[in-house]
This record gives C-alpha cells, structure tokens and sequence, in this order.
C-alpha cells in the first residue's frame, strides 16, 4: 500500500504525517515538504560537522561555549554522537555564525560527503 507523507505545523513544530494514500491517490508534490524531509534525513558526525565548518567557523562556536553558553549547551556540544540538521542545537550554531538555511542545507551535505 502506498503512503502518503506530510508536514503539518503543530504548536509551532513541524510535524511529519504518514497515512494510507487511497486506491489512485497520488501525493502531491511539495517543495516544502521535501525540503523538511532532506532536511530530517540530514545526519553527520561532530566530527564531519566540524571539518565542513573549517577552523575558524568552529573557533567561533568554541569561543560562544567557553564564554557564554550554559551547561547543558556545553554538554550537548561536548557529548552529542551526531548532529541533525533540524535539532535546536543546530539552529543555534547557524544563528551564531550568521547561517542563513541554505548555508546550513550546504554544510550538512558538505559534511555528510566527508569519509572519516
């Protein structure tokens, strides 16, 4: 049976939806909505995330954590076993860094191309 996935916004969040597609229904094609499904799908290492950054991008985001993040931002930045291109975290470190979407959806795939 075929499905049909959506994003719907809940409270805020986008949320994906699947359902059943009926007997003939095709999905509909969304631009937005695959842009949030590549997005979901974009998973690197610390480590691949900081050799796509380069050295003076993660600077910065090492200069923001020893001077001005909290604890559990230190945590998460010193602990996470990967990075997902939709976390919170990541959101943060593209508003650190001045990161428009694009630049981030760059990164991500620029990261996740790297063979560690």
């Amino acid at each position: 049976m075929s499905r049909i996935v959506t994003w719907e916004e809940v409270d805020g969040k986008q949320i994906r939806v699947v359902r059943a597609a009926r007997r003939g229904e095709l999905p509909a094609h969304d631009p937005a909505a695959e842009l949030l499904t590549r997005r979901a799908h974009m998973i690197c290492t610390p480590l691949q995330g900081k050799l796509a950054l380069g050295e003076a991008a993660w600077l910065a985001i090492e200069t923001w954590r020893d001077t001005q993040a909290t604890w559990e931002q230190k945590q998460i930045i010193d602990n996470a076993r990967d990075w997902r291109r939709t976390s919170p975290s990541m959101m943060l470190f593209a508003g650190l860094l001045g990161y428009p979407e694009e630049q981030m959806d760059e990164l991500f795939a620029k990261a996740m191309e790297i063979a560690i």
